[in-house]
């Protein structure tokens, strides 16, 4: 009788997975978690050693920098990654590629909510690896190319934005593919790629190994962008370089008769 009813629970239980199945919502959100688990293998299996710092891996110092970065930045986990130095860069320049970030996302919300909040979404770890590139400054160098792919995207999200300001803290290694950048067909990315200049110009001043003589012509030609944010940028920083005046001063006095009032002041402070 015992037996009986075991067999009659077990083939209840099988009933309901048919059921269960039966429905596509669940039949894809099963198939989607086999598939995440086998790509995770593969990709734990071909991963290099994740480095550590003080018996914690760079991923557990790397979360520490959600809540409150610019502190935690000058706490221990910003002490962890710049301790980790050049050792941490692998790890993130793998999660700055991310090239299938969309659809890992899609994916992951196919998947029932305790699975979900087990998963980093594929932006949280980009902006963990800007945070810790942030940490490294000029150290982060190796993360150039990565950091500029990620500004010039065509489809942007929320955290690429902060990849100039990342790059603004790594120093003169950045100012050539900031200044090839300028150029860019997307004003958004012509704005970005100006700011960091700013910002890099007052971290790295003194620095000899900044060449800012190639900047001026770039400066000279966003002078006169279509977009007056950037015509106005370009006029504030060619006024702060001080250099090449045969060249700087016939495009500021071009841009004291600016359509747009902002620009004309701005050249007019020079």
């Amino acid at each position: 009788m015992t037996a009986g009813r075991h067999e009659s629970g077990r083939t209840a239980r099988y009933g309901k997975s048919l059921l269960n199945l039966t429905n596509p919502r669940a039949w894809i959100a099963s198939a989607v978690f086999v598939s995440l688990v086998i790509v995770a293998g593969v990709q734990f299996v071909r991963r290099p050693c994740e480095p550590a710092y003080a018996g914690q891996p760079l991923s557990a110092w790397l979360k520490e920098l959600d809540d409150d970065w610019q502190r935690s930045a000058r706490g221990p986990a910003g002490q962890a990654i710049r301790a980790l130095g050049t050792n941490a860069l692998p790890t993130l320049v793998r999660s700055l590629r991310q090239p299938d970030a969309r659809l890992r996302t899609r994916v992951i919300e196919f998947l029932d909510e305790e699975l979900r909040n087990r998963i980093d979404p594929p932006a949280t770890r980009v902006r963990r690896a800007m945070l810790a590139c942030y940490c490294l400054g000029p150290r982060a160098a190796g993360a150039i190319p990565e950091l500029m792919a990620r500004i010039t995207r065509p489809d942007p999200d929320a955290a690429d934005g902060f990849a100039a300001q990342v790059l603004s803290q790594i120093g003169p290694p950045a100012i050539a593919p900031l200044v090839r950048t300028l150029t860019n067909a997307e004003s958004g990315v012509r704005i970005a790629a100006v700011v960091a200049l700013g910002e890099l110009r007052r971290n790295f001043r003194d620095d000899p190994a900044a060449s800012w003589d190639s900047v001026n012509l770039a400066l000279v030609r966003l002078s006169r962008d279509p977009f007056p944010v950037a015509r106005g940028l370009a006029v504030e920083l060619l006024a702060q370089l001080h250099r090449d005046p045969l060249l700087v001063i016939p495009a500021l006095l071009e841009r004291l008769d600016d359509s747009d009032a902002a620009v004309r002041k701005a050249a007019s402070l020079v």
